[in-house]
């Protein structure tokens, strides 16, 4: 987990690093939960329009880079580490 912290308001934030276990087994809901509406539709557009063998590749494929572009949202949109504040 790494925390960040919003540079304009001080609010904290965890956010998971690395291979996605929760990305793996529930697929589209954990962008849908967390508000990610971008890579909401991109989850549900992989598995339904993509041939059941490579979409268990794009299932893995989530799994492994979902919570590094997460991140990375909010990295973009003005949040630091909170060792670095």
């Amino acid at each position: 987990m790494k925390t960040i912290i919003n540079q304009t308001n001080g609010y904290k934030k965890e956010i998971p690093e690395g291979f996605s276990f929760t990305t793996l087994f529930f697929g589209t809901f954990i962008p849908l939960f967390r508000g990610d509406f971008k890579y909401t539709v991109l989850m549900v557009i992989s598995d339904i329009l993509i041939p059941i063998g490579v979409g268990l590749f794009l299932r893995f494929f989530w799994a492994f880079t979902y919570n590094d572009k997460y991140l990375k949202h909010f990295y973009e949109n003005g949040w630091v580490d909170e060792k670095n504040n």
